[in-house]
């Protein structure tokens, strides 16, 4: 990923405007906190099933070693998106601009 094609959101909600089930698919009976977090990351390039198992395992490792959050805690979805599915500025799609440098 070309070191500029960096776009993120942070939304912070109140536990009232949250709600998760505590054990759904975590492993060895063990549960969610209060804290837990969730990853929604939209890609433009597709990735290999083995590149995004990496990528889930690289994430909750880090985010153990700091913060401290809990493996337990992450929720990932990876969206694959399209060149047409996406417009940068000025209503052009993507799939207008061609290739892209670092890609």
């Amino acid at each position: 990923m070309p070191p500029t094609d960096r776009f993120q959101l942070f939304h912070q909600h109140e536990a009232h405007e949250m709600s998760c089930d505590p054990h759904y698919e975590v492993a060895d009976g063990a549960q969610r906190s209060a804290g837990w977090l969730v990853f929604a990351i939209t890609i433009g390039k597709p990735r290999t099933a083995a590149v995004k198992q990496a990528f889930y395992r690289k994430l909750v490792q880090k985010l153990a070693q700091s913060p401290g959050v809990r493996p337990q805690d992450v929720m990932v979805t990876i969206l694959p998106a399209q060149p047409e599915d996406w417009s940068f500025a000025d209503g052009a799609p993507a799939s207008s601009l061609g290739p892209v440098a670092g890609s």
